[in-house]
């Protein structure tokens, strides 16, 4: 009997040895076949075959082919539900754990609503970069000097840079707007409202070296008013019109010759901040041409240049009072881009995951 029971285990473990790494070779083989097809539910079923037969090899493997299973049927039902926002950071992940072609489709179905996010943080991006970084120093440097000693092509460039940042920042905007983002993300508002103040405060930046300029020509012409219209009256008192306007040309002249480096001055920052449309000025520029004009260069009826004057002066405290820059100092608020990345996270990690999938989305 002992003799028939050592036969009958010698058996045994011949057929185990025999048959193990038959069962072992197809199991291997079949989930071979289905991670080669990206098969995700097959890769799944051969795992299990596997882990049957050796389980410290595969578990590992296995225990990641089912979170991306989880996390995949997690994404099917918020795609279906049309939150494109959790469907394709679950598809993503379960894509990362273990690629297939369940988890991609759902991954370029969600992806397709929130790819334009890159290029709105690269717009973004782009603001940041093109904006100047030594707008402190060439402020107190404006402030510091006469406006005949202006630097124009520092000054051109500043401005053109901040007009390009704005532009930038613009079109992100209008990206959001199109793709209906901003009721997608969760954060989506929170974002628009940021690039909206960031429009505001690049504007303001903008804007600060015109106001100051426009303000300091415009207290020239208020002092240069005065003195024409003074002079104008009393060559009136002397004269006839026609003779009292032939003699004041040399003081019009000096005038304009005083005034020259302030309007040369607003000419190229009108250019400047209106750079996006072309060589055309900016739209305050036409009003501020013609205030110009009527003290230095007055046409029509000589007599009526003096009764003017209070028209004249209470036209230019207005520019004056609209371009104050209060208070009178450069005031720059320093902005970093990872500053403002660190105030949307979550759309921050959506936009890195999109980069690393966009290679998947072409």
């Amino acid at each position: 009997m002992a003799i028939y029971q050592r036969i009958f285990i010698v058996g045994l473990l011949f057929l185990l040895v025999s048959c193990s790494p038959t069962k072992h070779s197809e199991a291997l083989q079949a989930y071979q076949q289905a991670k080669q097809e990206l098969n995700l539910t097959h890769s799944i079923t051969a795992l299990k075959k596997l882990v049957q037969l050796k389980p410290s090899q595969y578990q590992a493997e296995l225990t990641l082919a089912e979170k991306a299973q989880d996390k995949l049927i997690a994404a099917q039902v918020h795609l279906a539900q049309g939150d494109y926002y959790l469907a394709y950071l679950l598809s993503h992940d379960s894509h990362q754990h273990f690629p297939s072609t369940e988890n991609k489709k759902v991954l370029i179905q969600a992806a397709k609503k929130l790819v334009p996010i890159i290029k709105i943080m690269q717009f973004i991006s782009e603001s940041f970069t093109s904006r100047p970084t030594d707008l402190p120093e060439i402020y107190q440097e404006c402030l510091n000097r006469p406006v005949d000693d202006w630097d124009l092509i520092k000054v051109n460039s500043v401005i053109n840079q901040l007009t390009q940042s704005k532009a930038k920042l613009t079109k992100a905007l209008s990206r959001i707007n199109s793709s209906d983002l901003e009721s997608i993300l969760p954060t989506g508002f929170a974002l628009q409202r940021g690039i909206k103040a960031q429009l505001t405060l690049i504007e303001r930046e903008r804007d600060y070296l015109p106001k100051l300029a426009k303000h300091l020509s415009a207290k020239l012409l208020i002092d240069l008013n005065k003195s024409l219209t003074d002079n104008t009256i009393e060559l009136l008192s002397m004269f006839d019109s026609e003779t009292a306007k032939s003699n004041s040309q040399a003081t019009f002249i000096g005038a304009r010759t005083n005034y020259s480096s302030y309007k040369n001055l607003v000419v190229n920052l009108s250019l400047a901040t209106n750079l996006a449309s072309g060589d055309r000025h900016a739209s305050w520029y036409q009003a501020w041409q013609t205030m110009e004009s009527e003290v230095l260069d007055p046409q029509g009826l000589f007599l009526n240049y003096p009764l003017q004057a209070e028209r004249r002066s209470k036209n230019i405290n207005r520019h004056i009072n609209v371009n104050v820059t209060e208070p009178l100092q450069a005031k720059v608020e320093d902005i970093d881009i990872n500053d403002f990345y660190l105030r949307y996270p979550a759309i921050n990690a959506l936009t890195k995951k999109l980069v690393i999938d966009k290679a998947i989305l072409l």
